[in-house]
């Protein structure tokens, strides 16, 4: 009777277990530091980010199962959807290397044209404004845009039970947030939600990287990186360098609605990523 009682317990446990394979992470705000997110949401390997910017909320899904990154816009009822593995990966880099060519190569077109028409302008006599250099015109306007570093200040935190790696971002060499970095490989989540989230972070990262190429054409690279982890914490700094607000995590155990990964019914695809120049 003992033993039936213990495997009776064993299997409530193993079902209340299951009910609640899921997680659910929210930032909790205070003071002026918006959370790099407002929640994410993962069951295995759907990821689920939900965000809002400029007034406008949005919520990307990950399914590391498709290699998919999919991006709903509620407002315009549209999704885009851009493919994150390894040869897309690499087709987007291509592309943003083309890209960056193809603007050197029309921007020196455009050069050569205006300074035709100014020497046929001064043939008839006529003055010509002197033609301003659309490459050092270009690396001018990237010049005025602010500075961004990361970095690693080598500090430790334990925040919520999680233990995380503290870096600073640097706006113009004035430091504007510290963010505390958790690996997602260690975090107090199941294990199917672990490995889930760490492939789609990684593969957000690299598509970010993807644009370095096109980033440094135009001469606006930021310094530094940050890793591939999860912000746990994070403070915001204000240009005296006091502390105006922070945010943190709050993970739960969840059971999340597998049509909360799904793209709703009604949404139109839009085109994000944009074929190679001369395709």
């Amino acid at each position: 009777m003992i033993t039936n009682s213990r495997t009776w317990t064993l299997g409530i446990s193993l079902l209340a277990a299951s009910a609640h394979a899921d997680t659910t992470i929210h930032y909790m705000a205070q003071g002026d530091c918006p959370a790099i997110a407002d929640s994410v949401e993962i069951s295995g390997p759907l990821v689920r980010i939900d965000g809002h910017e400029q007034g406008q909320d949005y919520y990307s899904v990950f399914d590391g199962d498709e290699d998919l990154f999919t991006t709903m816009m509620p407002a315009q009822h549209k999704y885009a959807q851009i493919e994150v593995d390894e040869d897309a990966l690499d087709y987007t880099g291509d592309v943003a290397d083309s890209t960056g060519k193809y603007m050197d190569n029309q921007m020196k077109k455009m050069q050569a044209m205006m300074q035709q028409q100014c020497a046929e302008l001064e043939k008839s006599g006529r003055s010509c404004a002197a033609m301003p250099d659309m490459r050092s015109l270009m690396q001018t306007m990237a010049a005025k845009s602010p500075t961004t570093e990361t970095s690693d200040t080598g500090q430790k935190k334990t925040i919520a039970g999680v233990d995380c790696e503290v870096f600073a971002v640097l706006e113009n060499d004035v430091k504007k947030q510290e963010v505390c970095y958790a690996n997602p490989t260690e975090l107090p989540i199941p294990e199917p939600d672990r490995k889930g989230l760490a492939r789609g972070l990684k593969a957000l990262n690299k598509y970010g990287q993807a644009f370095t190429g096109l980033a440094e054409h135009l001469g606006v690279k930021p310094k530094g990186r940050a890793p591939d982890g999860l912000p746990v914490a994070q403070t915001c700094f204000d240009p005296a360098g006091q502390s105006v607000g922070q945010n943190a995590l709050e993970i739960k155990p969840d059971k999340i609605a597998a049509e909360r990964f799904d793209i709703p019914p009604g949404y139109s695809k839009m085109t994000m990523q944009p074929d190679a120049p001369g395709q």
